[in-house]
């Protein structure tokens, strides 16, 4: 369905944005590509089209930013941290303090911006039966990783765990 779309965003933003702390590199570099390109095969395009499922897309995971829910997730976050360890505060294990305190309200809007998104502008197009099939096709034309792509898959969860 186009909510569960949605929330397949929404959820893979909480992957990522971990180990890339930058909510512009998110969100124009990874996720408006993928959202035009799901727009644009659904029929959806800027203008008098742009309520088929576009629109919707672009105001659910724009507003579903994980940038609070992760310290490594967002640059302002590191600073906060840096600002408060100046005026004297000690946070002990600051990365499972800063998540502890923002996970709640952060998985919360995850789970309510798609939800809010979809009741106030709601898609034309409400399922995607063909969404799989075109899935597995785009997959089969890539093919499997290649060797470069499993070591710079590698390098980056390696890089993400020894910082966190």
């Amino acid at each position: 369905s186009t909510l569960g779309l949605a929330y397949g965003l929404g959820m893979a933003e909480v992957l990522i944005s971990p180990a890339m702390p930058s909510t512009s590199a998110r969100s124009g570099g990874i996720f408006m590509p993928i959202i035009k390109s799901l727009a644009e095969a659904s029929g959806s395009l800027p203008g008098k089209t742009a309520n088929r499922l576009g629109s919707f897309l672009i105001v659910s995971q724009m507003q579903v930013s994980n940038s609070p829910m992760f310290l490594t997730a967002a640059a302002q976050n590191l600073l906060c941290l840096k600002l408060a360890a100046e005026m004297g505060v000690t946070i002990p294990n600051a990365w499972m303090t800063w998540f502890i305190g923002a996970s709640v309200p952060s998985l919360l809007m995850v789970i309510l911006t798609p939800l809010l998104a979809y009741k106030l502008i709601p898609p034309e197009l409400k399922d995607t039966p063909e969404a799989p099939a075109q899935a597995e096709k785009a997959l089969a034309e890539m093919g499997p990783m290649s060797t470069n792509e499993k070591i710079m898959a590698g390098t980056m969860l390696g890089a993400v765990g020894l910082w966190v």
